[in-house]
């Protein structure tokens, strides 16, 4: 099985309740953003 080291510049994450994106910016920097879908059970 092979390890990668590179992590990918960023993710996105869909949850039953909402979306979360987290984007690395170039200085290593987190922005992460959560949208809440209030529609959602």
């Amino acid at each position: 099985m092979q390890c990668l080291n590179t992590a990918p510049q960023g993710s996105v994450k869909v949850t039953g309740h909402g979306v979360k994106v987290t984007v690395t910016g170039d200085a290593g920097d987190d922005l992460t953003i959560s949208v809440v879908n209030p529609s959602a059970p």
